[in-house]
This record gives C-alpha cells, sequence and structure tokens, in this order.
C-alpha cells in the first residue's frame, strides 16, 4: 500500500486480490466490508469488477439460432447494463 502525497492510497493488484479474497470469506455486505477496512465501496466495487472479467473466465455467450424453416422467424433482443438494446431477426 503506497499513501500518496495527497493522503490517497494506493494498493498494488495483489493487495486488491487480497481484499477481494478476505470479503469473500467474511459475509458481509460491500459497503459493511469497505467501511471496516476504512476502503472506498466505489474503488472496491471497481476492483471486484475487475477482477470478474480479467480473472480467465470467459464473458462471451455464444447463441445460436433456432434451426431455419420456411416459416419460421425468430427475434432476439439483448438489453445491456448501460441502457444499449441490440436487435436481431432472421
Amino acid at each position: 500500500m503506497k499513501v500518496l502525497a495527497n493522503g490517497r492510497v494506493r494498493r498494488s493488484a495483489v493487495e486488491r486480490r487480497a481484499l477481494i479474497a478476505r470479503w469473500e470469506k467474511s459475509g458481509l455486505k460491500p459497503a459493511q466490508f469497505c467501511r471496516r477496512e476504512q476502503i472506498r465501496v466505489s474503488s472496491f466495487l471497481r476492483w471486484r469488477r475487475s477482477r470478474v472479467t480479467s480473472s480467465g473466465k470467459s464473458a462471451f455467450v455464444e447463441l445460436t439460432p433456432p434451426p431455419a424453416t420456411s416459416s419460421a422467424s425468430w427475434t432476439l433482443e439483448i438489453s445491456l447494463p448501460n441502457g444499449c438494446q441490440l436487435r436481431f431477426q432472421g
């Protein structure tokens, strides 16, 4: 942990992973854990989200449309967390 001149704390990736592991074992909600550890909830949630996306688990989900028939049509709508909506038709 490195304390900057402005009083902010900079943690390494190893330190962030250790904090997340301690939280997972604690059984506390993120806000409770952050209060106890005196860290910002927003920082903690960002570290946790980053860990999930960089953990090696694929965030890609393959979708396969149903088999094509002469009368069948399909529609797929995906709503993303940022509010964007994708619509596919076949």
